[in-house]
């Protein structure tokens, strides 16, 4: 429901007919916070599953909290820990959702929309609006609630590291890109307008350093949301998602890194690969491709450019011919081509090159028109998931004396009309129009 926080009140809102995910720490619990000792000043957020052990292990050492240091009562709460983490262990992935849903239904659908930037302009925004917080995260986003629901799988860009207590108005130094940086609320507000899995690895996911690459990993998770594209001690961690009656694979990936990180680094990191040499990330593919279909997310291009330069579109068509049945890109923030590829072995696949920016203010007007891409998937003669139908829908990032709304630009909404009405919004939607084509690019069945 609109203003409810699934990390608050422990019950995580699911729209789609049917998503579960086979991975190994359920996302969608509320986790709790223990200090470990005194002198410590950080507390830590656990969750069921690998990280109960961790708060057992805390109990029995005697570094339980003060509520639970009775003798009887510390042990009571040591085996119903250990009870609730038997199960958890048993999965294969670092994630698991609350529950799995069985299902024949061989049809899926998927939405998928850009990159997601918590700038200074769109963190006053939201603080300005609704009294700021959770609400005023999703005031930018609610236009975009209605496209969202009776989708199976709706995915987006997180182009901003999740800090936990995240300063309001700090600068955002850089010598060549700017730093961003999000509040807890703003997965939270994504995952209460629609969407269900974002991808973490892109070119600012270091912007803020080990300590954002945790927290935002940490946030992700505590809001419900599936991140792709992170690596553990450089293997990359590839959720399985339950769609129906497929079990896919979806990894995410980046050719481009603004920061580096400290020497030594390696337990939880982004999967990054050069764009030149990418046997890593086909490897990945093609063994996950073993076991089912495969999307992937993939962030590279060049910024600001038009179409996909050769190298990457080389990486695209490579990642469709070893496995891939979906490549969602990012990183131009222009909205280019979606294109049908069919593979040697007659898979028909599906590549965005670019779903421009979702969320975010920039001067340039094609920077602050965005697309959702709606693909529907279903069984071949083969029974290989294949795309059936696709289209676009652009949004524009409407800017009104410092609030921000994002509004699809087809729904006839009076905001849509405003928006419509600018010089820039007509001018980059002409633009876009020519560059990726009629609204409906393949089939014609939608939903």
């Amino acid at each position: 429901m609109l203003g409810s926080n699934p990390a608050r009140n422990g019950r995580t809102p699911d729209r789609s007919p049917g998503i579960a995910l086979t991975t190994s720490k359920p996302a969608t619990n509320e986790g709790f916070r223990l200090r470990l000792r005194p002198g410590v000043p950080t507390a830590r957020t656990f969750y069921p599953g690998t990280d109960s052990l961790q708060m057992l292990w805390a109990i029995l050492r005697g570094h339980a909290p003060r509520t639970l240091r009775h003798p009887w009562l510390s042990k009571a709460c040591a085996v119903l820990l250990l009870v609730a983490t038997l199960p958890a262990c048993g999965c294969n992935h670092p994630l698991s959702a609350a529950r799995t849903v069985t299902s024949t239904r061989s049809r899926i659908s998927v939405l998928a929309g850009g990159d997601v930037i918590a700038q200074r302009a769109v963190r006053l925004a939201a603080q300005q609006t609704n009294g700021g917080g959770l609400a005023g995260w999703e005031s930018l986003l609610t236009h975009l609630q209605p496209l969202l629901q009776h989708v199976d799988l709706r995915f987006c860009n997180l182009e901003s590291p999740i800090l936990l207590n995240a300063p309001l108005a700090r600068p955002e130094p850089g010598k060549e890109f700017p730093k961003f940086y999000g509040p807890t609320d703003l997965v939270g507000s994504l995952r209460n307008i629609g969407f269900n899995v974002v991808s973490v690895a892109n070119n600012h996911a270091h912007d803020m350093g080990v300590g954002g690459v945790q927290q935002t990993r940490s946030a992700v998770r505590a809001a419900g949301l599936v991140p792709v594209g992170y690596t553990r001690k450089g293997i990359p961690q590839i959720p399985v998602l339950r769609l129906g009656a497929w079990k896919v694979s979806f990894i995410g990936a980046t050719t481009k890194m603004n920061e580096s990180m400290p020497q030594g680094f390696t337990r939880w990191d982004v999967f990054e690969v050069d764009v030149n040499h990418p046997e890593p990330l086909l490897a990945a593919v093609r063994k996950a491709a073993k076991k089912g279909p495969v999307f992937v997310s993939l962030h590279g291009g060049v910024q600001w450019g038009l179409s996909p330069d050769p190298a990457f579109r080389r990486l695209g068509y490579a990642l469709c011919d070893n496995g891939a049945t979906l490549v969602l890109c990012q990183h131009a923030h222009v909205a280019q081509a979606v294109e049908v590829h069919v593979t040697p072995d007659g898979r028909r696949c599906l590549i965005a090159w670019c779903l421009g920016n979702l969320c975010a203010v920039e001067r340039r007007p094609v920077g602050n028109l965005g697309m959702l891409v709606h693909v529907v998937l279903d069984a071949d003669a083969a029974h290989r998931l294949g795309v059936v139908a696709a289209s676009w829908e652009p949004t524009w990032s409407l800017q009104d004396d410092g609030h921000v709304t994002i509004v699809p630009l087809d729904n006839g909404s009076v905001l849509a009309r405003r928006a419509r009405a600018l010089a820039a919004c007509r001018a980059a939607l002409r633009a876009a129009e020519k560059r990726i084509g009629p609204r409906q690019i393949f089939g014609t069945a939608n939903r």
